[in-house]
C-alpha cells in the first residue's frame, strides 16, 4: 500500500526545488513589488492633487460669480469674490484671467464714483463739472448708457441756461 502522505511530500519537495516555481515565485514577488508601488504613487499624489483639484474649483466658481455680480452692476461684490481666490494656486492662463476680471471690476467701480460724482454735481448746479466728469467715463462702463443719457440731460440744460442767459 503507498503512503499517501509520504507521496504528497515528496512531490511537494520536489517542487518547491523546482526551477519553476522560484521561477513563479519571483514573478509574483516582483508583481506585488510593482502593485505596491504604484499603489503608493497613486496615495501620494491624490494627497498633493487633491487641493489642487478642490482650489481650482472654487476659482471657477468664484470666477461664474463675479462675472453674475458685474451683470447685476455690484461690482465690489464682483471685486471680493476674485479677491477671495487670488491665493490659490492656479495654471497662468487662470492668474491672467483673474488679473483681467480685477482691473475691469476696479475700472468699474471708479467709474460708478466718477459718474455718482456727476450727479452730484448736477444736484448742486455745476453742470460743467459735472459734464466734464462724465466725459472721462470709458464707453465700455457697462452703465455707459446711463452716462450718454445723463451726458445729453446735462448738455441739454446747459445749453438751455445759455440760452435763458443770452
Amino acid at each position: 500500500v503507498v503512503d499517501v502522505k509520504q507521496v504528497t511530500r515528496s512531490i511537494t519537495a520536489s517542487f518547491s526545488n523546482s526551477k519553476n516555481f522560484l521561477t513563479l515565485k519571483n514573478k509574483l514577488l516582483k508583481n506585488s513589488t510593482v502593485v505596491a508601488v504604484l499603489f503608493s504613487l497613486l496615495i501620494i499624489t491624490g494627497a498633493y492633487a487633491a487641493p489642487k483639484i478642490n482650489g481650482y474649483i472654487k476659482i471657477n466658481k468664484a470666477i461664474e460669480s463675479a462675472k453674475k455680480a458685474e451683470d447685476a452692476k455690484d461690482y465690489n461684490n464682483a471685486l471680493s469674490l476674485i479677491a477671495s481666490v487670488s491665493d490659490y494656486w492656479m495654471t497662468d492662463s487662470k492668474k491672467q484671467e483673474i488679473e483681467n476680471l480685477k482691473e475691469k471690476q476696479n475700472k468699474y467701480i471708479k467709474y460708478k464714483e466718477i459718474f455718482n460724482s456727476a450727479l452730484e454735481k448736477e444736484q448742486t448746479k455745476k453742470l460743467e463739472e459735472a459734464r466734464k466728469l462724465l466725459l472721462t467715463i470709458d464707453p465700455e462702463f457697462p452703465e455707459y448708457g446711463d452716462v450718454k443719457n445723463k451726458l445729453t440731460d446735462i448738455q441739454d440744460k446747459i445749453e438751455g441756461k445759455l440760452k435763458s442767459d443770452a
